[in-house]
């Protein structure tokens, strides 16, 4: 049989397939939390931050004689990074709403004013005219803001009020670990699906901490322990305060968008989070024998064994029988077994 007349035959299907489109039925299969490892409801299982037996102290400041012509007060400022970790393998960080008052010579004239916290991993601008459509603004020169420091350092917050033209800030310690992580793969703290790429995190005088890999999902309700080290001083697990985790296409669930890392050393901790992006999905007709399906929350990942596979934009007509590895959404128009697939995807090639 002629590479020619497979790929006619191929073409007639597509085409009937989308005449019959409204009496064909979309088969979306069993989709599973594919929860092997540890994993969590967030929703279900997260509690309200316990400051004091988490050793947190809690800036709380009483107002007493203005300063200036424009004064700032922070209350429950946290001065530490704050870490659930609760659970002996999903470790998570935690935010504390802050509130923020701002006034002239006194306290009878509240200011509104645009608001900038920088250092210890964070870099949140709030601007002036945007903070009730964002839900910051609570009163006349009051607003509050949910932060969650990720190292140790000198965490400063500057307030502008551009009809007076006038500045205020303060710096706050928060007590924690230094660190810091970078991707193999463009060093930008994103991994693509279907990329195998390295995670290195380094600790400074980190050589014994314990750290932890955590997924989560898109809408940090659900999370799945991946993996964690204690250091040894060994390469690639504390020399030098270094760490180094590989993360494969296989580790990666597909409707996963982040990874949460966590490095614990006696009272101190750090985190970081990378983000992780998913391949563009197009349009296409695929048929063929397949291997190694994986129905995830969000899709469907297999292997080719014998496939043919129509791309619309751009159009071609291409063959994959490498073991090449695709990953095709839920919404689709066909047929997707364990050995065979034929259909109208969203997919990709990974």
């Amino acid at each position: 049989m002629s590479d020619n007349w497979i790929r006619k035959a191929l073409v007639f299907v597509a085409i009937g397939l989308f005449i019959g489109a409204g009496v064909v039925p979309s088969l979306s299969g069993n989709i599973g939390n594919n929860c092997n490892n540890p994993c969590i409801n967030l929703n279900r299982n997260k509690k309200p931050f316990d400051i004091e037996s988490k050793g947190c102290n809690v800036e709380r400041e009483t107002i007493t004689d203005p300063t200036g012509d424009m004064n700032l007060f922070v209350y429950n400022m946290p001065n530490t990074v704050m870490i659930d970790d609760s659970d002996k393998n999903i470790w998570f960080n935690i935010s504390q709403k802050i509130t923020i008052e701002i006034f002239g010579e006194n306290s009878d004239n509240p200011m509104n004013a645009s608001i900038n916290i920088r250092g210890c991993g964070l870099n949140i601008f709030i601007d002036e005219d945007e903070a009730v459509e964002k839900d910051y603004f609570i009163d006349n020169g009051i607003y509050e803001i949910n932060i969650s420091p990720k190292i140790g350092g000198t965490l400063t917050i500057t307030v502008t009020n551009r009809t007076e033209n006038k500045e205020e800030s303060r710096d706050f310690n928060i007590y924690g670990l230094l660190e810091s992580v970078t991707t193999s793969i463009g060093d930008d703290k994103k991994i693509t699906f279907g990329k195998t790429e390295n995670i290195t995190i380094v600790i400074t005088n980190g050589q014994y901490c314990e750290i932890h890999l955590t997924w989560f999902d898109k809408n940090w309700d659900n999370a799945i322990f991946i993996n964690k080290k204690i250091g040894d001083c060994t390469s690639g697990n504390g020399l030098n305060g270094e760490f180094e985790f590989v993360v494969t296409e296989n580790d990666i669930p597909y409707d996963f968008g982040y990874i949460v890392i966590v490095a614990n050393a006696g009272d101190y901790y750090s985190y970081d989070i990378i983000e992780i992006d998913k391949p563009i999905l197009k349009k296409m007709f695929i048929g063929g024998r397949i291997n190694n399906l994986n129905q995830l929350e969000g899709g469907s990942t297999f292997n080719s064994v014998s496939l043919r596979c129509i791309n619309f934009s751009p159009f071609s007509i291409d063959k994959y029988q490498s073991n090449e590895k695709f990953i095709v959404s839920n919404e689709y128009v066909g047929l997707l077994t364990k050995w065979y697939v034929l259909g109208f995807f969203e997919g990709a090639l990974s």
